[in-house]
């Protein structure tokens, strides 16, 4: 058999995965819940309230006084630049939450306490507790006035705990309550608070400004110094660097624009007088008549080439006509060439002197560029030291203009600060003023009573709750199937006292070895067949009887976790019903430590089942019969030398077994309990299965865990479990199936 976590799998796989309750299930359950700790909950409830009443009956009424304060958005700010006329300084949220603390501070409260003389009055200061103040300040204290700090400082720290001050929502309004004994005293206190708060404010301005404009004044001077300082180091600048402004430049930029102009008009007459050169020089190199023909713009001022050049243009025009008339070889052809050969060489002779003229002109042009180049070269050193020492100017110009608007600036706002400091103005004021309250505000009776039981509610569920959730004993068959590896056949009920008294024999004859009913269980079942206890005692047969065995007889070993579960009662019942079948049964009390069948059905018996297993005696020698059923009972006889462990594992027991297997339909064994012996784990070759008891309320689920895990022989051959005991009034409210079924059929049978 399958140990409790394996058990616990094959029972969700077989439930199809588990089941949800409904919500009309839950409510049961809650509900059961309520009817099991009602009472703590009622008790926690009643309790709560009570108290409350009594704190009520004792508590003097107070009353509470309030005043309402704005705070004004248009204030002045000293240090902020001004805005328009039509405009206000919004005050952030952070800035009014920071007036409520202001509020709650020394600096406010302290004068009022002061103004009022808060600390004589009786609900601040007893008697007795200041002449005690006292004579403990003159003992302990080195101050003079020791005794009256003391008062004053618990005074403040009433006073603190009596005063509420809260911003309204978003807005800019902050209410300030005091709650007192007298409602004179409310109003009074409340209406000096805010008194307080707003001329502390006005104290805090005028001291800010007053601070304000003697730093002010100091640093002015300081400023004045300085602005002066750094306007003389920038004049000094300029006189050593000779740093004279013209219209904004310096005279070394605009010298180096003027040379640059020159430079430029130089440049182009090099190029004017190099191209003229040029050009003559390639008419004179050119040969023939070139010279005569190509000429410059220059040449036609100079009389001379102008002459030469008429007379070689007749001559070529009369050369090429009488060419073209006699020939070019004709005689006067031939003069008119050399005569044109004579005027192009004083052409070139001619351009030859203006070539000259031109290379002079040219000569002179390109010394005075060269002369402006040097000229701008110096220039521009000269403007480079001029500009290392502007960037050096500049830095003393800004230092200075910084020094003076900073100056400027400090005196602005010396002269807002003096205004500030003639007309200083809170940033609150009071929109209405504390009245004197016609009602008590505490304590709240109603609102008391109902938290009262609210409180003594929850406190209860929460006791409740750890009570049932510490509740770690077997209550319904569910938990049994949920921690124990098989299922619960059975709620056994608990007997009434009367009911489970042991009756005298009604067989005195000893010597008979007849033994009939003295258990008053066993005539619960002759006698009421069809009672509760009756049909749980059918049910272990029946949840026997379906596992039965294939061998001839079935050898049920029935235990329990601890003493007192009442197995030895189950068994005697068991057996008693399954006789009653007419079916051969043997019962065997093998608690051999505390043999309670033994006791009740045979207290005169000398022999058992230790001589039967040792030979000493037969079976039918050491057993007793019942009188009216096939039902037979072997004894125990405590022996101090024998352990049973030993008996139980010895081959003489498993031989006897294997004996009675043959003999009876049923083998019954009341077993010692589990927890406290070893003795049951022995019987493991003895027994085919056993039937566990568990008492209901009693047995802890952690105890039968244990125990069952430190016995894995007997674990696995549990095949029934009984939960014995049942209080069958308090199962309703464990067990919702029991409530709505059980009960109803069986106040039918009743």
């Amino acid at each position: 058999m399958a140990n409790i976590e394996e058990f616990s799998i094959e029972s969700e796989r077989e439930l199809g995965g588990g089941w949800r309750s409904s919500p009309a299930e839950t409510l049961r359950g809650v509900l059961r819940f309520l009817r099991r700790q009602g009472r703590v909950i009622v008790f926690t409830t009643a309790s709560g309230v009570t108290l409350a009443g009594g704190c009520l009956l004792v508590t003097p009424p107070s009353y509470t006084s309030s005043v309402l304060m704005v705070v004004d958005p248009k204030r002045v700010q000293m240090f902020q630049p001004q805005q328009e006329t039509t405009g206000e300084t919004p005050i952030d949220s952070t800035a009014v939450d920071s007036q409520v603390e202001i509020l709650r501070s020394e600096n406010v409260l302290v004068p009022v306490i002061r103004e009022l003389n808060l600390a004589r009055e009786p609900e601040f200061a007893e008697k007795g507790l200041i002449e005690a103040a006292s004579a403990l300040w003159s003992v302990f204290s080195v101050r003079e006035n020791g005794a009256d700090f003391a008062l004053s400082r618990r005074t403040l720290h009433m006073v603190e705990d009596r005063l509420i001050v809260r911003r309204i929502g978003q807005t800019h309004v902050i209410e300030a309550s005091f709650r007192a004994r007298s409602p004179e005293l409310a109003a009074k206190v409340a209406n000096a608070v805010a008194d307080a708060y707003v001329e502390d404010q006005l104290q805090a301005k005028y001291d800010a400004a007053r601070r304000a404009s003697g730093w002010l004044q100091e640093r002015i001077a300081q400023l004045q110094y300085q602005a002066t300082a750094a306007e003389q180091a920038v004049f000094d600048f300029k006189s050593k660097h000779d740093i004279v402004d013209a219209g904004g430049r310096l005279m070394s930029e605009q010298e180096l624009a003027e040379l640059n102009s020159q430079l430029g008009i130089a440049r182009a007459q090099v190029s004017e007088a190099r191209a003229k050169l040029d050009r003559i020089q390639a008419i004179i190199n050119n040969g023939n008549g070139a010279p005569v023909v190509a000429l410059v713009a220059d040449t036609l001022k100079s009389e001379v080439v102008t002459k030469l050049r008429s007379q070689f243009i007749e001559l070529a025009i009369r050369e090429a006509d009488w060419a073209h008339r006699y020939g070019p070889m004709h005689l006067a052809v031939v003069r008119l060439r050399d005569q044109m050969s004579g005027i192009r060489k004083s052409a070139i002779e001619e351009l030859s002197r203006l070539a000259e003229t031109y290379k002079s002109d040219y000569d002179i042009a390109k010394a005075k560029e060269e002369g402006i180049e040097r000229e701008i070269r110096l220039a521009v050193a000269r403007f480079r030291d001029a500009n290392r020492a502007q960037i050096a100017l500049r830095d003393l110009e800004s230092a200075a203009k910084s020094a003076r608007l900073l100056h400027d600036n400090f005196m602005q706002r010396n002269m807002e600060s003096i205004q500030h400091q003639s007309l200083p103005s809170a940033d609150a004021r009071v929109i209405s003023p504390a009245s004197q309250p016609l009602q008590k505000s505490h304590p709240k009776i109603a609102l008391s009573l109902v938290m009262a039981a609210l409180g003594g509610s929850v406190l209860g569920l929460a006791i409740a709750s750890y009570r049932d959730l510490s509740d770690r004993v077997f209550r319904t068959s569910g938990e049994v199937e949920e921690f124990l590896p098989t299922g619960c056949v059975t709620l056994v009920p608990k007997m009434r006292d009367g009911q489970t008294k042991v009756r005298p024999l009604e067989s005195a004859c000893e010597n008979s070895r007849r033994i009939e009913s003295s258990l008053g269980a066993e005539r619960l079942i002759m006698e009421s067949p069809r009672s509760r206890f009756a049909e749980s005692i059918q049910s272990i047969r029946l949840g026997l009887e379906r596992g039965a065995s294939t061998r001839a007889g079935k050898v049920v070993g029935i235990t329990s976790s601890v003493p007192g579960e009442g197995k030895s009662t189950i068994a005697a019942c068991l057996a008693r019903t399954i006789a009653q079948a007419d079916a051969r049964v043997l019962l065997i009390d093998c608690d051999l430590r505390e043999p309670e069948l033994t006791r009740t059905f045979t207290p005169s018996a000398e022999a058992g089942i230790v001589e039967v297993a040792k030979g000493l005696l037969t079976l039918d020698d050491a057993a007793w019969r019942d009188t009216g059923s096939n039902l037979t009972f072997l004894p125990a006889v405590v022996q101090s030398e024998a352990h049973p462990a030993e008996l139980f594992v010895s081959q003489e027991a498993e031989r006897l077994f294997a004996r009675l297997h043959e003999l009876y339909d049923w083998v019954l064994v009341d077993l010692p309990p589990l927890a406290p012996v070893v003795d049951t784990s022995s019987t493991s070759r003895l027994v085919d299965e056993y039937l566990l008891i568990v008492e209901w309320g009693a047995t802890k689920i952690d105890v039968l865990h244990r125990t069952l895990q430190t016995a894995p022989q007997v674990r696995d051959r549990v095949r029934a479990v009984a939960l014995n005991k049942v209080d069958l009034d308090q199962l309703a409210v464990y067990d919702g199936t029991y409530e709505r079924y059980n009960s109803k059929y069986y106040r039918e049978l009743a």
